[in-house]
This record gives C-alpha cells, sequence and structure tokens, in this order.
C-alpha cells in the first residue's frame, strides 16, 4: 500500500471513529414496576386463635411505605390507645401497647397505605385477622348511608357500633365497631359476635370519633340484633341536627337605614321586637320582616336621628337577646353626603339587556336607603322603541328599600325604561341621577310544561319540588293532601332542562325541610325523589306519572 492508500485508510478509519464516538445512544430505565407488593410472612398467622403476644410482624417482598395511615387504618373493636405500626425494609411491625380484651376477634383493616417505597403500588384492601379466643367472630353488618334531603349517597362516613346503649354513648364513648363508607355509600363492619348493638352513622370532621354538634349523622331506631350465621343490611338517612338553644349569632348594619339580626339557627317564632334609645325612649319608626330561611331579621328604619339604639328580641318560650347598633348621626350623614360618599343609587337584579320572564308582573329596581316617594312623571317607558302610556303603568313599594314598576309586557319584546333625575328621593330629600335600563322579555314558547298525576302519599303537609340538572330547586308546590286520591299538579312556563321531582312531608307545616334530633328521637322529615327524569324542551307539554311506593 503506497502512502496515499494509507492515508485514505486512515482518513476512513478515524472517521468511523469519530461517527460511533458521537452517536447518542437514550439511557433505558426498564419497565415501570405497577406490581404491589407480595405478601411473605404473617406471624401470627392470618386468622390466628388464642392470641396472647402484642407483636405482630408482617414481610413482604420488597421495601415498603406507609401512607396517610392515619386515615386508612381501622381497628375493630376500638383500642384505648393505638398500636405503634412501623415499616422497615421489607418488614411491617405492629406492637398493641394494652391488655387485648379476651375472647375478641380483632381485625387491622390497612385500606391502602401498604405500599412499596419506588412507584408507591398499594397492598389493596389489607386486612388482618385474630382472635383471643378460640374461635373467630364472622357475623357482619352491612348498610347504605343517605344524606336524607338530597338522596345522595354519604362517603366517607362512618358506620358505627357501640355495646352500650345509653343515648350519651355517643358523646362520650369512642365506638367498638366501625367502618367507612364508600363512593355509594355503603360500609360493611365485620367480625362481630352474636349480639345487639347501637348502631349511628357519623361524619366525623375533627377526627375524635365523637358525635359533636353540627357534624352529619343518622341513627337506627332500635339496637341492631346480630343473629347467628347471617348478614344485617340496612339503611340510614342522615342529618345535620338544627342547634338545640336558638340565639341572637350577629348583628349586620349594612346601610345607615338598615340592620340585619341573625340567629344560629331559625327561632320558632318571633314574640316581639323592642327598640329603645340610650335614654330609654321607644323608636317605633320602623318595619321588619323575616327572611325567607327564618333564620334573620331585616330592620328598615325610617327616621335615623338616634347615634346609637337598643334592639330587644323576645323569640321561642321567652328567650331575649339584644343588640347595640351605632348610626351616623344626622351630622355626619350630611357631611357624607357633601363628598358624594353615600349617593342614593337605584339598582335592579337583573343584568342591562338581559332576558325578563314574559310572566312577570313587575320589573323591581332598589337602593341602599329607604325610598319616601317617586314621582311617576319621571319615569318613561319605550317597548320596541315607542314610547308606552303612562296610565298603563302602575308604580309600587316592596319593602321600603324596593320599588316595583308594573305593566303586562309583551313576549319577545324589547323594552327601554328610564328613570329621571329626581324619580325616588330619600327620608333626606336626596334623590337619584338619571338611569337607564335595556331588556328584553322571552316568548311564551321558550319554555315548557309539565303535568305531574301524583299518588300514593298520604293525607298531609307536602311541598313537590322541581330539581334541574344542577340539583337545585327551580319550582315548587305546596301540597295539602286530603285524601289517598291521585293530585294533578301543573308546572307552567319551565325553562328547558333535565328534571326530577321530589316530594318533602312538611310535617310541621313550616314550609321548609326539618332535619331529625337524635336525643328526641325524631328522623329527619321523610322525603320520596323521583327514579325518573324527565327532559323539558321549549314549546312542549310534558306529562309524568309518579306513584310513591313507601
Amino acid at each position: 500500500m503506497n502512502y496515499y492508500n494509507m492515508r485514505l485508510f486512515l482518513l476512513f478509519i478515524l472517521s468511523l471513529l469519530i461517527s460511533s464516538c458521537a452517536q447518542i445512544v437514550p439511557l433505558s430505565g426498564g419497565t415501570i414496576d405497577q406490581a404491589a407488593p407480595k405478601l411473605l410472612i404473617e406471624n401470627p398467622a392470618n386468622g390466628s386463635l388464642n392470641f396472647s403476644g402484642n407483636i405482630i410482624i408482617i414481610k413482604f417482598d420488597e421495601y415498603i411505605q406507609l401512607k396517610d395511615l392515619f386515615n386508612q387504618l381501622i381497628i375493630t373493636p376500638q383500642l384505648k390507645k393505638q398500636p405503634d405500626i412501623e415499616a422497615s425494609g421489607k418488614i411491617l411491625t405492629v406492637k398493641f401497647d394494652e391488655q387485648l380484651k379476651e375472647n375478641t376477634t380483632y381485625t387491622l383493616f390497612f385500606g391502602n397505605s401498604i405500599c412499596d417505597i419506588t412507584e408507591g403500588n398499594p397492598v389493596a384492601n389489607y386486612e388482618y385477622t385474630f382472635s383471643t379466643g378460640n374461635y373467630i367472630d364472622s357475623l357482619k353488618i352491612s348498610g347504605t348511608l343517605k344524606d336524607a334531603y338530597t338522596g345522595f349517597p354519604v362517603k366517607d362516613a362512618w358506620g358505627m357500633l357501640y355495646f352500650d346503649a345509653a343515648d350519651s354513648s355517643i358523646y362520650t364513648s369512642k365506638p367498638d365497631y366501625l367502618a367507612r363508607s364508600n363512593e355509594k355509600g355503603e360500609f360493611t363492619i365485620r367480625g362481630l359476635k352474636q349480639g345487639s348493638y347501637k348502631l349511628i352513622a357519623l361524619v366525623d370532621k375533627n377526627k375524635n370519633y365523637l358525635y359533636d354538634n353540627g357534624e352529619q349523622m343518622g341513627f337506627a331506631d332500635t339496637l341492631i340484633t346480630v343473629p347467628v350465621n347471617d348478614t344485617v343490611a340496612l339503611s340510614l338517612n342522615m342529618f345535620t341536627e338544627r342547634s338545640s338553644r336558638a340565639f341572637l349569632k350577629k348583628t349586620d348594619h349594612p346601610s345607615p337605614e338598615k340592620v340585619i339580626l341573625t340567629f344560629n339557627t331559625p327561632p320558632d317564632s318571633i314574640n316581639s321586637i323592642r327598640i329603645y334609645t340610650p335614654q330609654g325612649s321607644s323608636v317605633t319608626s320602623y318595619s321588619y320582616k323575616m327572611s325567607g330561611l327564618r333564620d334573620s331579621v331585616f330592620l328598615n328604619f325610617s327616621n335615623t336621628d338616634e347615634d346609637s339604639i337598643y334592639i330587644k328580641v323576645n323569640y321561642n318560650a321567652g328567650q331575649e337577646d339584644s343588640a347595640l347598633v351605632t348610626f351616623l348621626s344626622k351630622k355626619q350623614l350630611n357631611e357624607q353626603f357633601d363628598r358624594k360618599r353615600l349617593p342614593l343609587e337605584l339598582m335592579s337584579p337583573y343584568k342591562n339587556s338581559s332576558s325578563l320572564p314574559y310572566y312577570i308582573p313587575h320589573y323591581k329596581v332598589y337602593s341602599s336607603f329607604n325610598i319616601k316617594q317617586t314621582d311617576k312623571a319621571l319615569l318613561l317607558l319605550k317597548e320596541n322603541g315607542k314610547a308606552v302610556d303612562s296610565s298603563r303603568i302602575k308604580i309600587s313599594m316592596g319593602n321600603p328599600d324596593s320599588i316595583y314598576i308594573s305593566y303586562k309586557w309583551k313576549e319577545e319584546s324589547e323594552y327601554d325604561l328610564y328613570l329621571l333625575k329626581g324619580f325616588a328621593s330619600d327620608m333626606q330629600e336626596r334623590s337619584n341621577d338619571s338611569l337607564h335600563f335595556a331588556f328584553k322579555t322571552s316568548d311564551k314558547s321558550d319554555y315548557g310544561s309539565l303535568k305531574v298525576n301524583l299518588s300514593g302519599l298520604r293525607p298531609g303537609n307536602y311541598m313537590l319540588q322541581l330539581i334541574n340538572s344542577a340539583y337545585k330547586v327551580i319550582y315548587e308546590r305546596r301540597l295539602l293532601i286530603l285524601s289517598d286520591e291521585a293530585q294533578e299538579i301543573v308546572f307552567s312556563d319551565v325553562l328547558p332542562d333535565t328534571y326530577r321531582l321530589r316530594v318533602v312531608s312538611d310535617t310541621n307545616k313550616d314550609n321548609a325541610f326539618t332535619p331529625g334530633n337524635y336525643l328526641r328521637k325524631q328522623h329527619a322529615e321523610e322525603v320520596f325523589i323521583s327514579d325518573q327524569t324527565i327532559k323539558i324542551i321549549s314549546d312542549w307539554d310534558n306529562e309524568l306519572k309518579w306513584e310513591i311506593k313507601k
């Protein structure tokens, strides 16, 4: 080989070496571990009898860790002290710090808390059972938990069993057995011995395993007897109790002439409201009304000459609460008026260019101040661009701060409402600036109707509710059933949507759903929810037959 050929050969070899060195090969981490740790040894064996030690050792085939053990671990029956549970390498150790009961079956349900240390794959629903006697208790109770009002399943609630049947046990003692409900509201308590138990259901917000006021709960009327070789299946409706004692929770003063008194729970009755000045003189220039939920009192004052007042409310069986409210003085109010900080504004709950249902008899405007008078001559209404004769318009007052403008609206029409400067004035002789509200009315064909043929109800007071796809009550009818005959109820002007029907048995005639009371052994008012849904479409009449079967 001559020198020239040798040189070409060496250049070729060198280029190959450079090419191979420059080639990037991605690193491979291998396949992702998707397998859960496998159980190798349980010592003592799962299901052991006559357990007398205080340590359990469980070995897996790979390194493990514990995740969310506090929320996942369930031990039945309950222990006074939580055992020491530790994951070290491939070993899980459980050490009891108290003397276990004789002739008792214990179950440790770990849920998905035992995981491998690499990918966090859980040992799904691992359960370890042993007995301190010579047999394993294998009886069980299964149940379903539902919200008493909505009918929805209640998940992550506890089904709880007590040996102690006293009413006070749920306030003072942890349950002996318990199990958590799943997404369907289902729970199963296993490892029970034959006997009778007190059963409650609880959404334990503060995780103390005791019933505290304000937590959702349900209860069984009688003790639950667990027979031999059988499973007890039952259903509990859950509710949140109203506070046993009403009291005045807070006082709000949102504007110079308005005061809102709010109770912690709706009082049974308001007996009287008395208002005094600090000097003891009676104040009478006010009006009041209850809120729709009857847990608040709205007070409107027509005279705010006083700097402060005392409000005394007498309610229920002679309970009385008082509140001190401080008002701006006349001088302070006038200073605010002069600085334009408290103008008399008129507002509408409807957005500009929004749609007003054609069947609503009035258009509402309201103010943060009480209205003394209005001047109809300073109101102009246009319908599809043409002025409306004012004789066809009626102006009335609702609350002291609300004005209703009534007119027979035409379907599918455009309206312009002008409230000129000075249309409304208040107690301080202030008036509004000029305003313009634009809106359209809907067409009757935009709505559908629903005729309900309802049967199966006993005589009594009920509320029939139409619930939309967002599970909100859109329409409601109060019913007084006098006989067993079927009732025909018509819902007109129903917006297109998918609906479901609900009936509330209003036994106390307060026009509201009433939850239960544990100590009085009162369950929540009975509620029926239809299995059927019905789709309402525009300009269509619909019929639905619903026989309530109890």
